[in-house]
C-alpha cells in the first residue's frame, strides 16, 4: 500500500512555535490524539532543555496499545534579523526537516517514508483526459453548485464571489461542444 502525503498527519515546527514550545526558560506540553494513515495515535509532546545547547523535544505516543518514547533534536538556525528559529532532526535520516510524519507507528522525516501526492502516481491517460474534459466536468460541478439549497447568487445587491467563479466554468465549457470532447 502506498503512502500519500494527504492521509499522513504531520507535527511541524510551525504549530510548536504557535503553541510555545520554543519559548526558552519554559517546558511546554501539548497533548493530542489524531488519525494518520487510518491509525489512531494519542500524543504527548514535552519540550525540554530549549535554553541549552542542543534543544529537546519528548514525544510520548500509543500505537496499537504499546507505549512509545522518541527523543527528537531540534537544529537551531539563526536568521538575519537575529531570531532563532528550529528545524527536527529526523530520527531515522539524521537530515533537518520541518515536518515530522506518523506512520506505522514511526515517526520520520519524508525522506523516510518516500511518501509520494496522489497526482504523483496518475497515468499520463488520466491526466489527458483531465485536461480534456476538465471543464465539462467542472461546468457540470458549477450548475450544480448554483441550483443546490440556500445557494445565494447575490447579497445586498451585488454578485457574490462563488456566483461569479461558477459562471465563469459555465462559460469556459460553452465554447466546447460535446461531440467535439468526445463524450457523445
Amino acid at each position: 500500500m502506498s503512502t500519500y502525503f494527504e492521509d499522513c498527519t504531520s507535527i511541524t515546527t510551525k504549530f510548536l512555535r504557535a503553541n510555545g514550545f520554543f519559548k526558552s526558560n519554559r517546558v511546554a506540553h501539548c497533548d493530542l490524539k489524531f488519525i494518520s494513515n487510518g491509525e489512531v495515535y494519542d500524543l504527548k509532546i514535552v519540550a525540554s532543555t530549549m535554553e541549552l545547547e542542543s534543544p529537546l523535544l519528548i514525544f510520548q505516543y500509543s500505537y496499537n496499545g504499546e507505549k512509545k518514547r522518541l527523543n527528537i533534536e531540534l537544529i537551531p538556525r539563526y536568521n538575519h534579523l537575529g531570531g532563532i528559529g528550529y528545524k527536527f532532526k529526523c530520527p531515522k535520516t539524521g537530515r533537518g526537516c520541518y515536518n515530522l510524519y506518523f506512520i506505522n507507528g514511526e515517526i520520520a522525516s519524508r525522506y523516510h517514508f518516500k511518501l509520494l501526492y496522489r497526482s504523483q502516481i496518475r497515468s499520463q491517460r488520466v491526466k489527458d483526459m483531465d485536461k480534456d474534459y476538465g471543464i465539462i466536468f467542472k461546468a457540470e460541478k458549477a450548475r450544480k453548485e448554483i441550483n443546490s439549497y440556500r445557494f445565494k447568487k447575490y447579497h445586498k445587491g451585488k454578485m457574490t464571489k462563488r456566483y461569479k467563479r461558477c459562471l465563469k466554468a459555465i462559460k469556459e465549457a460553452e465554447g466546447v461542444s460535446l461531440e467535439e470532447a468526445g463524450l457523445l
